[in-house]
């Protein structure tokens, strides 16, 4: 029997990750947003 769904994301992942701030192996945070450039394209990556 196949499986049917009506949800347009089947083949979709999102994540949202770089905002958090992670612990690096020696404790200390690091903060994503300046690494992955998200604050600076972030109209662009919403459109």
């Amino acid at each position: 029997m196949a499986v049917t769904s009506t949800s347009p994301f089947d083949s979709f992942w999102w994540g949202g990750y770089e905002c958090t701030d992670q612990l690096n192996a020696f404790g200390n945070r690091v903060d994503f947003l300046p690494l992955t450039g998200h604050l600076q394209r972030l109209d662009e990556d919403y459109t």
